[in-house]
């Protein structure tokens, strides 16, 4: 649906931009690049408001005046490690858009693009901290729910705070994701990949073996607290997560004899937070620890955490769970995401069809049989 005064083109570099063009009384025309369609929105109302009232001339004299935001800019500059905290406490925190998730983005910008000024950053810094975000993890996934953390806080930056007049982060492509995983695990080699990842570090090996049974995006379960692994109950209660739903997961026994391994720290709620500090302190840690272990595994194919995901969602639909189940446990918003891990597994699929199938013919014969019964009484 085309919005009124609102399209998008083609910048000289070729990236996609978002216009807002609208004529003021006297005929000039107000147009400027919007960071994103809610903002964008709001600019028009607020043109639109002033025009029914007749008080358009001091707001266009605001927005068309770029000197007055550059002097309230030059009050206060941070970097983005210090801008990254404001928008956290002010607004994550605040609004609840899912914090727990906003902070382990928030600590990946603060690592890898932290000293840079948040007026200078730069479309041109935004493709290096991609970059440098990708050798991180290795999941082009990751890098992109990050950069859209990044392209808010700019959003709360330019819209709210008044900090800026530019959004580096606007018309930025997301990095290509695969839509299927090639390879899937196999419960023996998921096995050896948490062993060898335990005689390196336990704590790891432990995160490692605790999503391959849960299913659980890495940053999920970073902040998985004990209060909710519910051990008598058997099941693992997930707060606000990617898509903004608590949701619930089996336990199984082996999830559970990982957690009981692990020595709580007091103070801090979450199961992983050893593992935690020491991803802050070195960077990666998580990744340096992965690439050595899945060499001794046997398994080098292996791109990163997500790969213990990708094999739980597997194994529930290959044990013959049913796919809304799966998609209910895994947090999906859409089952043809959940779909996709049907494709990983075509024996396990056909199966789970002819399965279907028997069960179809054998109801139907209860049925006619139930049928004649009926018939054989009435005579």
């Amino acid at each position: 649906m085309k919005e009124r005064n609102i399209f998008k083109e083609t910048d000289h570099a070729g990236r996609e931009v978002l216009v807002l063009s609208r004529n003021w009384p006297d005929g000039s025309r107000y147009r400027r690049r919007m960071p994103n369609m809610t903002v964008a929105k709001k600019v028009r109302a607020r043109i639109e408001e002033s025009i029914a009232m007749g008080t358009w001339q001091a707001l266009k004299k605001e927005l068309t005046e770029p000197e007055k935001k550059v002097a309230v800019v030059e009050e206060f500059d941070p970097t983005i490690a210090e801008f990254a905290e404001i928008y956290y406490t002010d607004y994550c925190k605040v609004q609840n858009t899912a914090p727990g998730f906003k902070r382990y983005a928030l600590d990946a910008i603060i690592r890898l693009a932290g000293e840079k000024k948040l007026r200078t950053f730069s479309p041109d810094d935004v493709q290096k901290f991609k970059k440098d975000r990708l050798a991180e993890v290795g999941m082009p996934a990751t890098v992109n729910n990050t950069v859209a953390v990044l392209s808010n806080m700019f959003t709360y930056a330019l819209d709210v705070k008044k900090l800026i007049t530019e959004h580096p982060v606007f018309g930025t492509k997301k990095l290509k994701v695969d839509e299927v995983v090639r390879r899937i695990m196999t419960i023996q080699q998921e096995r050896a990949m948490v062993d060898e990842t335990m005689r390196i570090c336990e704590v790891v090996g432990a995160f490692l073996g605790f999503l391959g049974e849960t299913g659980l995006r890495q940053e999920e379960g970073m902040l998985v607290k004990r209060e909710l692994v519910d051990i008598r109950q058997e099941v693992l209660t997930i707060e606000a997560s990617k898509n903004y739903k608590t949701r619930q997961v089996p336990l199984s026994a082996y999830a559970i004899e990982l957690v009981r391994g692990l020595t709580p720290v007091v103070g801090d709620p979450h199961v992983f937070v050893r593992l935690d500090t020491m991803n802050r302190l070195y960077p990666d840690y998580i990744g340096d620890v992965f690439r050595e272990a899945k060499v001794k595994a046997g398994v080098p194919w292996l791109k990163g955490c997500h790969d213990f995901r990708h094999y739980r969602a597997t194994q529930w639909l290959k044990k013959g769970v049913d796919i809304e189940t799966v998609k209910q446990w895994m947090g999906h918003k859409d089952i043809r995401t959940t779909m996709i891990y049907l494709h990983f597994d075509k024996d396990a699929a056909r199966t789970m069809f002819r399965e279907a199938e028997k069960r179809e013919l054998k109801e139907w014969k209860n049925e006619e049989s139930a049928s004649g019964e009926n018939s054989a009484e009435s005579i």
